[in-house]
């Protein structure tokens, strides 16, 4: 006979046998509960061509919007650099009472820097909003629901008094 450790009953055996019939019952009161399969709902609709393809134009003209910010932030900085090589070359570019160079070829290179900053942080803030538009054209699609096409019949399970019945259902339009 063996002897049980402290806290052990006799049915254990009994309960897990217990616990293995409601997990069974549980699983097939779900499948029996649960609708029709994926595969037999209807065929969703696909995305508009604004959703389908401006995601791209979007993404494209973000990228596009970038590389122009760039270059004009490259040129502000080449302008700005021949700023600082005029005032080197000339001697102190001294500031006027209203903030303005009084050298007017220091000023004229002064208004080309913010000419260039201005013209590259508005292509930079079109191109994240370009980027931005693109992500939530994404996000648009992808909530969009896909799957295969519709089946054209239904199986047909019926639980009786004798046993399980299975067959097939057609629908004659």
């Amino acid at each position: 006979m063996k002897t049980r450790a402290p806290g052990q009953t006799g049915s254990f055996a009994l309960r897990a046998t217990a616990r293995l019939g409601v997990c069974t019952l549980l699983l097939t009161a779900h499948c029996a509960l649960a609708g029709g399969a994926f595969a037999q709902s209807p065929a969703p609709l696909p995305a508009p061509p604004l959703v389908h393809y401006g995601k791209w134009a979007a993404l494209g003209l973000a990228a596009s919007f970038t590389i122009f910010g760039v270059q004009s932030h490259d040129r502000a900085d080449r302008d700005f650099g021949a700023l600082l090589t005029y005032c080197r070359s000339t001697g102190p570019c001294s500031l006027g009472g209203d903030g303005r160079y009084t050298n007017p070829t220091a000023e004229a290179l002064y208004q080309r820097v913010r000419t260039g900053d201005r013209t590259a942080r508005a292509w930079l803030v079109g191109g994240q909003v370009a980027l931005a538009g693109g992500a939530v054209l994404f996000v648009l699609e992808l909530r969009r629901r896909k799957g295969p096409e519709n089946i054209p019949f239904s199986p047909y399970v019926v639980g009786g008094r004798f046993g399980t019945l299975l067959g097939m259902q057609i629908a004659w339009k």
